[in-house]
C-alpha cells in the first residue's frame, strides 16, 4: 500500500537509477496467514485477527508512524530515505523458498505444515521490513549530521565575518591612537583560529556527504549539489500520541516476524493452532513446557520494547528542554557582544572584552547545532522504538496478485 504522499515523493526524485523500484510503502501489520498477533494484555487490538489489527492500527497515528520520516516536513530528507532503501539490493523481496527459511517445503503439504510454512514466510517478510527500518534510521541519522556540519560551518563563517570587521574597526582605532597595537592583534589571532576551525568543518562535511552517498548509493556531487547553500534551521516534528506504546507489537517488524517464527516452530513441534491462540491470548496455560519457554521469550522481546519506547521518549524531551535553554543562551551572549562592542567602540571599555563576547557567542552557537542534531536523533530512535504500521510485500510466483489502493480495493 503506497501512500499518495509517497507515489510523490517517487515521481521526483532525481536520484534514483533506472530500473529500480521503490521496495518501501506503509508496510502491513500483518499478512493473511491465520497465525495471530501478539498484542499489550488489555489493548483494544489485543489478538486481533491480522485485517483486523491493521484496520485497529491504522487509525492509531500513522502520519507519523507510516512514514515517520515525512513528519520532519523535508522532501530531501524523504527522497533521500527512500530512495537509499529503494536501492539496496539486500533489501529486495526474498524468494519464496527463501522466506520459508529454504525448507524446500510445498504450502499445499499437510494443514498444520502449511500453516507453518506460511508464518515462516511472513516472519522473512518482517524480517526484511525490520532492516529497511534500520537502513531508514541509518539513512536519516547520516542525513541530520550532514546539516548539522553545514549549520557549524554558516556558524563559523558568519563570525569569521564578524572578527574580520573587529580587525578592522581595532586597526583604525589604533592609528587614530584610541586603541594599543595589540588590539588588532588579539582580533587578528582569534579570525585565524577560527578560519582553521572552519577548514576542519569543511572537511568534515565533505566526509558527511561521502557516507550519505554510500548509504542512498547516489554520486556526491550530485547530493552534495541538492544540500545548497541555504541551511534549514533543524525543526522537530511534533511527537506522536504517547498511547502509540500501547501497540508496539502491532507496529515493530522485529517483534511481528518474532511471533511468526515462534508459531511456525511451536506448529511443527505438534502444538494446535487453538491451543496458539488460546496460550498467546493468556485465556489458558501453555499446553506444554516448550511453549511457556518460547512465550517467555517473546514476552521478555516484546517488555525490552516497550522500554526502548519510554527510554527513547525520555531522551528526546530532555534533548528538547537542551534546545530551548541554549536558544535563550544564545540571545543573551548575541546581546553581550553587542553592548561590549558599542562600549569599546566607545572608548569605555578594552577590545579583550569584545574578544571574550565573540568567542562566547560562537561556542554556545556551535552548542546549539550539536544540541538540535542530537534532538533529531533522539525523534529518530523514538519513531523507529514504536515500530512502522508495515505493509509488507508478498515474494511473487505465477500471476502476480492484485495490488491494493489505499482504500484495500483491488486495483485492477
Amino acid at each position: 500500500m503506497v501512500g499518495p504522499c509517497y507515489r510523490a515523493c517517487v515521481a521526483i526524485v532525481a536520484f534514483i537509477r533506472p530500473g529500480w523500484r521503490t521496495a518501501l510503502g506503509a508496510f502491513a501489520l500483518a499478512c493473511g496467514s491465520g497465525v495471530p498477533l501478539h498484542a499489550q494484555d488489555g489493548d483494544p487490538a489485543l489478538r486481533l485477527r491480522p485485517q483486523a489489527a491493521e484496520q485497529q492500527a491504522s487509525t492509531q497515528g500513522d502520519p507519523w508512524l507510516s512514514h515517520w520520516w515525512t513528519a520532519f516536513d523535508d522532501p530531501l530528507l524523504t527522497r533521500l530515505v527512500e530512495t537509499g532503501v529503494a536501492a539496496d539490493p539486500e533489501l529486495a523481496l526474498p524468494t519464496e523458498q527463501a522466506a520459508r527459511g529454504g525448507s524446500g517445503r510445498k504450502l499445499g503439504g499437510r494443514k498444520r505444515s502449511g500453516r507453518a510454512d506460511e508464518a515462516e514466510r511472513h516472519a522473512a517478510l518482517y524480517e526484511r521490513a525490520q532492516k529497511q527500518a534500520e537502513k531508514a534510521e541509518r539513512i536519516a541519522r547520516a542525513y541530520f549530521k550532514v546539516r548539522a556540519t553545514q549549520q557549524h560551518m554558516a556558524v563559523a563563517r558568519e563570525s569569521l565575518e564578524s572578527q574580520q570587521e573587529n580587525i578592522k574597526v581595532a586597526s583604525l582605532r589604533f592609528r587614530a591612537g584610541l586603541a594599543p597595537a595589540y588590539d588588532a592583534n588579539f582580533a587578528r589571532t582569534q579570525s585565524a583560529t577560527t578560519a582553521a576551525a572552519l577548514g576542519e568543518v569543511e572537511a568534515e562535511f565533505q566526509r558527511d556527504i561521502a557516507r550519505l552517498a554510500e548509504l542512498t548509493r547516489i554520486d556526491a556531487q550530485p547530493l552534495r549539489e541538492a544540500f545548497g547553500t541555504h541551511v534549514p534551521t533543524l525543526a522537530a516534528p511534533p511527537l506522536p500520541p504517547e498511547d502509540q506504546s500501547g501497540i508496539v507489537a502491532l507496529r515493530r517488524a522485529d517483534l511481528l516476524a518474532l511471533e511468526q517464527r515462534l508459531s511456525a516452530r511451536l506448529m511443527r513441534d505438534g502444538v494446535a493452532q487453538a491451543d496458539i491462540d488460546a496460550a498467546m491470548a493468556g485465556q489458558v496455560a501453555a499446553p506444554s513446557d516448550d511453549v511457556a519457554e518460547a512465550l517467555a521469550s517473546y514476552e521478555d522481546r516484546l517488555s525490552g520494547a516497550r522500554a526502548d519506547v519510554a527510554v527513547a521518549l525520555e531522551t528526546a524531551n530532555a534533548a528538547q528542554k537542551r534546545v530551548a535553554t541554549l536558544e535563550r543562551a544564545v540571545e543573551s551572549a548575541r546581546v553581550a557582544l553587542g553592548d561590549t562592542r558599542m562600549a569599546y567602540n566607545s572608548g569605555l571599555d578594552r577590545f579583550v572584552s569584545v574578544y571574550v563576547a565573540e568567542n562566547a557567542l560562537f561556542e554556545v552557537r556551535q552548542a546549539i547545532v550539536a544540541a538540535q542534531r542530537t534532538h533529531m536523533e533522539a525523534l529518530i530512535r523514538y519513531f523507529t522504538a514504536l515500530g512502522g504500521g508495515w505493509r509488507i510485500e508478498q515474494p511473487r510466483s505465477g500471476t502476480p496478485a492484485p495490488a491494493r489502493n489505499e482504500t484495500g480495493a483491488r486495483d485492477e
